[in-house]
């Protein structure tokens, strides 16, 4: 997993982060989940996220190539009253969660990565990882 970055498509603010499969197997069945944990408060607070943004309940992601984890920033987000400074001088940590099945073996496993508000690049975007080949279906 890839670090996190709120961006603005529509005049809406998403927190993005890149997953991937680097095993040679394939992952079925595949959940994402994201948690805000606070250092001073009891309660954790849960990050909406989805793997398409045309979906907007699916937390279920196909892993064949890299994908971008969305959270919309909006009224019900624990980001929504927060500007870059906010969540740069805040105390938290955003746990994210990935879950699924390996194909050959039929076992679960779990993924975790965290990241710190420093870890959060404000108005950044991901390179492009891939390009065409020229060929119908075909990538480098």
């Amino acid at each position: 997993m890839l670090t996190n970055i709120p961006f603005t498509l529509f005049r809406v603010l998403y927190l993005l982060f890149r997953v991937s499969n680097i095993r040679k197997s394939q992952i079925i069945e595949s959940h994402i989940s994201a948690k805000l944990v606070h250092r001073r408060r009891v309660t954790k607070e849960v990050l909406k996220i989805v793997a398409n943004p045309n979906q907007d309940e699916d937390d279920r992601c196909f892993f064949m190539f890299p994908s971008a984890m969305i959270h919309k920033i909006d009224e019900d987000s624990p980001f929504y009253s927060m500007s870059p400074k906010d969540i740069l001088n805040a105390q938290f940590e955003m746990i994210v969660v990935l879950e699924g099945i390996v194909e050959p073996t039929g076992n679960s496993f779990q993924a975790r990565s965290s990241f710190l508000p420093r870890e959060i690049l404000w108005g950044m975007r991901f390179e492009i990882w891939y390009v065409s080949s020229g060929k119908k279906g075909s990538f480098k």
